[in-house]
């Protein structure tokens, strides 16, 4: 089964270009630690009871090639890119779901073009284990959060102290579902403008599996968060 979407927002001014361009070389320098923390000690455990590869993204011009899936499992690949268009900066969302129909571990998603500024997050359906990358081999840029999320198991709900995000968030084996949210609008569950955004799981959109969101997080859950704007990720598992 293929499933791909990619959506597009315009952005009406260019400070998020600007910005992303001052701190491209900075992506390079910068390592996602709860991304590494949370992947290793999955790909750990994984690689110990199987013998088999962590996740991992490779990404060339035109295509992404994810190894180390679940021999016949799915992969969620969950992305963010930023391109200017005529002086205007277009948002886009990449969702795909993949599956490795040969059994060998590998899934090769091809795309037209993949733009410069992008980041994007890989999940085995199957066993919740997760990668990320970015163009030119860097690792995607920290999200700095100044107060940590409550991320856990019975979570209803999580806040962030940004003023945009993208979720997706996969219950292995069981669905997965996906939701940006604008801080203050309908979305963002706490409902006004104080500089926190609320994301409410029973909320989510589905992109996987028929059944809709569960009501709050049990553990293994993956959440994985991207800033559209300044394309820093984290990936979070419940505790």
């Amino acid at each position: 089964m293929t499933r791909r979407q990619s959506t597009l927002q315009d952005y009406h001014n260019e400070t998020t270009m600007r910005e992303l361009t001052m701190r491209r070389p900075t992506l390079k320098a910068y390592i996602a630690a709860a991304l590494i923390s949370l992947a290793t000690a999955a790909g750990s455990t994984l690689q110990a009871a199987t013998n088999k590869p962590p996740v991992s993204i490779a990404i060339d011009q035109k295509s992404l090639v994810i190894t180390g899936v679940t021999p016949g499992s799915q992969v969620i690949v969950f992305g963010r890119s930023c391109r200017n268009t005529g002086g205007r900066v277009r948002l886009i969302r990449h969702t795909f779901v993949e599956r490795d129909d040969d059994r060998d571990g590998v899934v090769k998603i091809a795309m037209e073009t993949i733009p410069e500024f992008s980041v994007f997050i890989a999940v085995d359906y199957e066993s919740g284990e997760f990668a990320s990358a970015a163009p030119g081999g860097s690792s995607p840029r920290v999200m700095a959060m100044p107060r940590v999320p409550q991320w856990r198991e019975g979570s209803q709900s999580v806040d962030f102290n940004r003023g945009y995000l993208d979720f997706l968030f996969v219950r292995p084996g069981k669905g997965a579902w996906v939701l940006d949210i604008l801080q203050g609008t309908a979305r963002d569950d706490d409902g006004v403008i104080d500089g926190n955004l609320r994301l409410r799981i029973g909320s989510m959109k589905p992109l996987l599996g028929k059944d809709s969101p569960p009501p709050h997080a049990t553990k293994k859950d993956v959440l994985a968060i991207i800033d559209p704007r300044d394309l820093s990720a984290v990936v979070m598992g419940a505790e």
